[in-house]
């Protein structure tokens, strides 16, 4: 069975197989898993999650809405950027392409709905 390792303030240090006795800086551990890396130890069980920030529904809208391949992250940003970066090299010789144009626009709106808290 796995131990999750938590410190004083309840912060999550790290996860290990059931045989490691102790890790440095921990206050103690659990069997149960938190759902996310942002909760913490309270004592008695994990802390609710904290409500997502403007990032975190920015984000998803990006990778859901933005890439080819919804659920990874590095090769949708990655895509995104090359695509960026090759639109703003051509900005130099040309008006912006439709693609490009249609990109700017769907970052637009995906930040109107996300605006910063």
């Amino acid at each position: 069975m796995t131990k999750f390792w938590f410190a004083e303030d309840g912060v999550m240090l790290r996860a290990t197989s059931d045989d490691i006795e102790s890790v440095g800086g921990a206050a103690g551990h659990t069997t149960t898993p938190p759902e996310s890396g942002r909760q913490r130890w309270n004592g008695t069980g994990w802390d609710a999650l904290p409500e997502p920030t403007y990032r975190d529904q920015r984000k998803a809208a990006y990778l859901a809405e933005l890439g080819a391949k919804p659920g990874d992250f590095p090769e949708t940003v990655g895509d995104v950027l090359d695509d960026l970066i090759r639109e703003v090299r051509a900005l130099a010789a040309a008006p912006a392409t439709p693609e490009f144009s249609a990109l700017v626009s769907k970052i637009d709106d995906i930040k109107a709905r996300f605006p910063k808290a």
